[in-house]
């Protein structure tokens, strides 16, 4: 099982038969943008932020795009059905996906990432139910500037003592990977670019 751990994904004909369960762990409402904040539902309603949004109110100051789709296009890239005259072809198809869903609209939050390794990896989080599906791996194909804090590092050495392996993107941003988190942190395995 690897646990795609990004904006959840799209209904397709290539992951349909991949995907087995997942959560997402959104807590705020509007970055969710699904009209609740955490539920078993990973489903990505989308991520765009228009330029009236981006001007004032809650995302003032988000840079204006449509949805990315990230979590579908991670998902595809790992899983996707093969040989079925669609889409594109994943690298592993054998695994099941477990779609944890984690960004939203302009933003995330780092406990709302942590839970989420913490759970897919099959540890309680408080208020969501246990997942019967724990993933061996876990790919977070997202980070940002900063250093490895205490709770991400926190976060990976629990992962890793259950048996867990933490796959983290080294980055686009054509940078040291090692001012990124969670690339900076010790006991990740870097993939490259996503």
């Amino acid at each position: 099982m690897v646990a795609v751990i990004d904006t959840g994904h799209r209904p397709h004909v290539d992951l349909a038969s991949r995907i087995v369960g997942g959560y997402d762990f959104i807590t705020n409402a509007r970055v969710a943008n699904d009209g609740s904040g955490r539920d078993p539902d990973p489903q990505d309603p989308g991520d765009w932020v228009t330029s009236a949004e981006s001007s004032s109110g809650y995302f003032a100051g988000c840079p204006v795009r449509n949805s990315s789709w990230h979590g579908t296009h991670v998902a595809g890239t790992i899983g996707a059905v093969t040989n079925n005259g669609q889409g594109v072809a994943g690298v592993n198809w054998r695994a099941g996906l477990l779609s944890v869903r984690v960004l939203g609209k302009c933003s995330s939050s780092t406990s709302d990432i942590t839970d989420a390794m913490r759970w897919a990896a099959g540890l309680s989080v408080t208020g969501v139910p246990d997942n019967p599906n724990p993933a061996r791996v876990l790919n977070l194909s997202l980070g940002g500037p900063i250093a490895c804090s205490s709770t991400w590092q926190s976060a990976i050495n629990t992962v890793n003592a259950v048996g867990s392996i933490v796959v983290v993107a080294a980055g686009n941003s054509n940078t040291n990977a090692a001012t990124f988190t969670p690339a900076s942190c010790n006991g990740v395995i870097h993939s490259g670019g996503d």
